[in-house]
């Protein structure tokens, strides 16, 4: 019996010694109308049992007796306390049972690159032998620039880890199946204006279609959060809302009680419970040998089966894109995107593997229609001249385990080559010729580095900006972060470890973790 029906009989179970309370008060013809209802009423609880496939013999024995016992008080042959005793007998059998109860718990997930908040966890559910999980993969929508539905995606079959079994979300009635935990990864609802999931797995209409409803951030938060997350609806409707550290935890309480009046900070505290994020799971155990890499992919990175070269992720991110891309700052995102690749098709030492977020092409096309077709057009000329790699899977941790560095826009992406010691430089979008250029020696790039690492204060230690007009530590070119990488990397293992100390569980456990946590409440 899975544990939503147990709660469902126990409920029956109430309904039946409420109306035996009653029958103490009833005679005559009320008293055997009541005992043939409560009859009707034992034989629904024993066709919900044979509907559900539950075999429990000693169970059925119990309400069988029951039902012989209310024709005999209808006869006057015995007393109604009789009946509530048996009723109280029953319900203390079916709660002594609950320990053999099955869970069913379902995973919704909208984009399969960002399926690593929920793997860990989904993972630890199959290998419950008490537990059915299923992984769903949901459909979404995107925005047209005028804010209505347009095109429907559904990626399923072969966009996920072979380790998930997926299930079509069309054989899947929630409503009907009721499972016992739901986790999600989308806290939006109808107010993402890039794109939409399908309105049927929103957070407030699953709430009620689940006995717990699971939201688990699909991206790491950085140490700071934005202000209203508190207020969006995957988080308000939740009934448990998982993050990564205990301090991104009190920025979520503080969030809802100042964005929602009704929410003291009792309540905010226990919904929101800091156990790790799953994607550093992903991240943490993820090898480049566990990776296939095409064979156009293989002939870049090893030419004529030479020595690999140093590869670098090129990270375009939706945020950093829109937020460049306003009035007169329209033309600087894809003026830098142009310079960018230039810089890298000239180095012969290097190979670019660029990884636009996955949804960026239909973001412009959505909100800044006008710089979509130039930004097709760039991709188009990158791909065909073919010495670098595009890539567009869904599988976002093959590029951090193969690559040896990341470059490009202020991401959570960044956060996850951190969390695993390899360095990070976040671009400027501004036009900044100089930064193409080596200012930096060898022995200046140890003393930056050797001043950097010695800053306590700075949770980010592992991430830099490019050189900002005062010069201050920590910002570097991109041509000396190229150059002078190998004395980045000497810092790796060290700034690394002390960064995985902000978070909890960061031994590659934090599903299993979240798991037992959920499956026990």
């Amino acid at each position: 019996m899975r544990r939503f029906q147990r709660k469902q009989l126990l409920e029956h179970i109430h309904t039946l010694r409420e109306a035996g309370c009653a029958l103490g008060e009833q005679f005559g013809e009320k008293k055997i109308n009541l005992c043939a209802d409560m009859q009707e009423f034992i034989a629904a609880i024993l066709g919900f049992l044979d509907s559900i496939g539950e075999d429990d013999s000693a169970l059925a024995d119990k309400l069988a007796q029951l039902y012989g016992l209310l024709l005999q008080v209808s006869q006057d042959e015995v007393s109604s306390a009789q009946i509530t005793a048996q009723i109280d007998d029953t319900k203390d059998y079916v709660e002594s049972r609950a320990d053999t109860d099955r869970l069913e718990a379902a995973f919704f997930c909208y984009k399969a690159s960002m399926g690593d908040c929920l793997e860990s966890i989904y993972l630890a559910a199959k290998e419950d032998e008490r537990c059915d999980a299923y992984f769903i993969p949901i459909p979404y929508y995107d925005r047209t620039p005028e804010g209505a539905i347009g095109e429907m995606h559904y990626e399923a079959e072969g966009c996920y880890s072979p380790k998930i079994e997926l299930t079509d979300w069309r054989a899947y009635p929630v409503e009907k199946r009721h499972p016992d935990i739901c986790f999600i990864m989308n806290p939006y609802d109808e107010y993402n204006y890039v794109t939409t999931v399908h309105p049927d797995f929103y957070a407030s209409r699953l709430r009620d279609q689940t006995e717990l409803l699971v939201y688990i951030p699909y991206y790491i938060h950085e140490e700071s959060i934005d202000s209203i997350v508190g207020s969006l609806p995957g988080v308000l409707c939740a009934d448990k809302v998982i993050v990564q550290s205990e301090k991104v935890r009190q920025q979520y309480i503080a969030s809802m009680v100042s964005q929602v009046k009704q929410i003291t900070p009792k309540m905010a505290g226990e919904k929101i419970a800091a156990l790790g994020s799953p994607k550093t799971d992903k991240v943490w155990t993820s090898k480049k040998e566990d990776y296939t890499i095409p064979d156009a992919w293989r002939k870049v990175l090893e030419p004529d089966g030479s020595q690999p070269k140093t590869v670098v992720l090129y990270n375009l991110s939706v945020s950093s894109a829109l937020a460049h891309s306003q009035k007169e700052k329209r033309e600087n995102y894809l003026k830098k995107l142009k310079k960018v690749l230039n810089y890298f098709r000239a180095r012969e030492d290097v190979v670019l593997w660029l990884r636009p977020h996955p949804l960026l092409g239909s973001s412009l096309l959505s909100v800044q229609p006008e710089m979509y077709e130039e930004y097709q057009n760039i991709i188009r000329e990158y791909r065909e001249w073919g010495g670098g790699i595009y890539d567009d899977s869904a599988d976002l941790n093959r590029a951090i385990a193969c690559v040896d560095a990341c470059y490009g826009d202020s991401s959570s992406v960044n956060l996850l080559f951190q969390f695993i010691g390899k360095p990070v430089l976040i671009q400027r979008i501004e036009d900044m010729d100089e930064e193409f250029e080596l200012k930096s020696s060898r022995e200046e790039m140890k003393d930056r580095m050797d001043l950097l690492t010695r800053d306590k204060e700075r949770y980010y230690y592992f991430i830099y900006g490019e050189t900002s007009q005062d010069g201050s530590i920590g910002d570097f070119h991109l041509a000396d972060f190229i150059e002078h990488m190998d004395v980045i990397r000497e810092y790796g293992a060290a700034q690394s470890a002390r960064y995985r100390g902000c978070y909890i569980n960061a031994d590659g456990t934090a599903g299993q973790k979240i798991y037992r946590y959920v499956s026990r409440i």
